[in-house]
C-alpha cells in the first residue's frame, strides 16, 4: 500500500476508545474486547486507541502498549486502529510511533508539546521529525485549551503537504477555525480533517470534514455513526433531530462538570460508568 493509498484511507466515524481498567488499574483484556466488539458492531470506521478519552496522560508506556496490543488483536483487521503517541519528549513521541507501528497500529496520533509554549515554526519542525522517523502515517491532533499550544490554520495547511501527515484531530468549539482550516484543506484527498467536538462535529461534515471523533461513540457507536451518515447525506430535517440528541447528552456533562468544579475527569467517568453498567467494561 503507497502513502497515498494509507493517507486516503482514513474516514468516517473514530471512536476514541476508554481503557478498560481492572479495579487494581490494570488493563482488563476481556473489557478491550467486548469494547472492541461493541464499536465495530455499531458500524464505527476505526478506532482511535490511548487520546484523551483513553487517559494515556495517567497510564505508564507499558501499560499503553498492552491496551494498544489488545485492541489491535480484537480489531483483527476490520477497521483501522489509530495509536496515541503524545509526548512532550520529542525522542519519545518517535519511539512510541514505532513502538505503536510494531504492535500493529495503522495511523499514529499526536498531540503538540503540552509543557511549554512553542512557536508555529517549532510545531512544524515538532511534527514533521515524528511523520519523517515513524513508520505509519501520523495524524495531528489539536487540543489547545489542553496542550497551551494551538496548531493554527496555515500551520495545519502546511503540515497536510507532508507525505506522512494523515489529518488532523482538531477538538476546538470554533466554528470560525474550522471552516478556516477545511478551506485550507479542501479537495486534498490525502489529508483528512476530524472533528473531536461533538457538538460541531456534524456540521463539520457537512461542511466537508471527512469525519468525527465523538467520545459518546463509545456508548452509543451505532446512533453515532447514523448521525455521520446523516450529514454526510445532507439530510437536515434528520441531523437536527441528531445534533438535538447530541447536544442533550453534552448538557448532561456539562452539568456534571459544573458540579464537580469543572473537572473533566468527571465525564470520563460518567461514560465509563454507562459502559460498566452496559456490561462491556469499567
Amino acid at each position: 500500500m503507497t502513502d497515498m493509498q494509507r493517507k486516503k484511507r482514513l474516514g468516517g466515524v473514530i471512536a476514541p476508545m476508554m481503557t478498560p481498567l481492572t479495579r487494581e488499574r490494570e488493563i482488563d483484556p476481556g473489557g478491550v474486547e467486548r469494547l472492541v466488539e461493541f464499536l465495530i458492531g455499531g458500524g464505527v470506521h476505526a478506532l482511535f486507541a490511548l487520546g484523551s478519552s483513553g487517559e494515556f496522560v495517567s497510564l505508564p508506556w507499558a501499560k499503553q502498549r498492552r491496551l494498544l496490543q489488545l485492541t489491535v488483536e480484537a480489531a483483527r483487521g476490520r477497521v483501522p486502529v489509530c495509536a496515541g503517541i503524545s509526548s512532550n519528549c520529542l525522542d519519545e513521541a518517535i519511539e512510541r510511533g514505532i513502538d505503536a507501528a510494531e504492535c500493529g497500529a495503522d495511523y499514529a496520533v499526536a498531540l503538540p508539546p503540552f509543557y511549554f509554549r512553542v512557536s508555529q515554526p517549532e510545531l512544524i519542525s515538532f511534527f514533521t521529525a515524528i511523520a519523517g522517523r515513524i513508520p505509519i502515517p501520523l495524524v495531528l491532533y489539536n487540543m489547545p485549551f489542553r496542550t497551551n499550544n494551538n496548531i493554527e490554520p496555515a500551520t495545519v495547511e502546511a503540515l497536510a503537504g507532508h507525505p506522512s501527515i494523515a489529518g488532523i484531530k482538531d477538538t476546538v468549539p470554533d466554528m470560525a477555525r474550522t471552516l478556516d482550516v477545511l478551506g485550507r484543506v479542501a479537495g486534498r484527498e490525502d489529508f483528512s480533517y476530524f472533528h473531536g467536538n461533538e457538538l460541531l462535529a456534524l456540521p463539520a461534515v457537512l461542511y466537508g470534514a471527512r469525519g468525527m471523533v465523538p467520545a459518546i461513540a463509545n456508548f452509543e457507536p451505532a446512533g453515532v455513526v447514523q448521525a455521520y451518515e446523516t450529514a454526510v447525506r445532507g439530510d437536515l430535517v434528520r441531523l437536527r433531530a441528531w445534533q438535538k440528541r447530541i447536544q442533550g447528552w453534552m448538557r448532561v456533562f456539562g452539568l456534571l462538570e459544573t458540579r464537580a468544579q469543572e473537572s473533566t475527569t468527571l465525564r470520563l467517568q460518567a461514560i465509563k460508568l454507562v459502559l460498566e453498567q452496559m456490561g462491556i467494561c469499567g
